[in-house]
């Protein structure tokens, strides 16, 4: 059997193939099983074969239960598309995409206007299955956070839940967060 470190890397030999069957986060090259991503090689003597468990990293992808912030790069009328800039308070240049799906049974049939184009939104992690971040507005601080006249493009106030246009007086409705700075 070969000797491993502590740690073994991508592509590491693990164990000649007579001697053990690869497991899990393992593959096998040239009669050797090798490990496929950085982790711990655990040996079953038993049953003979080896698996790699991961070696827990502080990776900034976003899981559930997270707080994001991000700008909306797409907005229909059943959803914003959020680029993720932040992970719970830390800068994240991943270039993540969320989606925060918008609540369909409001009003007599319409729909709220949470955010719009290059509004910037924080919003809770719900779930990453299946690879789609979804994205809800759980978080009593969860909102609009800035954003700007999205017909003029200049500065705007909050009035309440809205906000009113310094330059053309246009007053829209968005899903303001307690946190949104004029």
């Amino acid at each position: 059997m070969l000797k491993t470190p502590d740690k073994v890397l991508p592509g590491t030999k693990l164990a000649s193939i007579e001697e053990f069957e690869g497991g899990q986060g393992t593959y096998t090259r040239d009669d050797y099983v090798r490990a496929l991503f950085l982790g711990r090689a655990q040996y079953d003597m038993k049953a003979r074969k080896v698996t790699i468990q991961p070696v827990k990293t502080r990776s900034m992808i976003p899981s559930q239960g997270d707080s994001v912030t991000g700008t909306v790069e797409v907005a229909h009328s059943s959803m914003l598309s959020l680029r993720i800039l932040s992970i719970n308070g830390k800068d994240s240049a991943a270039g993540f995409t969320g989606l925060l799906f918008l609540d369909i049974q409001r009003g007599r049939g319409r729909r709220p206007i949470i955010g719009k184009y290059s509004d910037l939104v924080r919003a809770t992690v719900v779930s990453t299955r299946n690879g789609i971040i979804q994205l809800a507005l759980e978080g009593k601080d969860d909102g609009v956070l800035s954003a700007v006249c999205s017909s003029c493009g200049s500065k705007v106030s909050r009035h309440g839940t809205r906000i009113k246009c310094s330059f053309c007086g246009l007053l829209e409705e968005r899903g303001l967060s307690p946190d949104f700075e004029a």
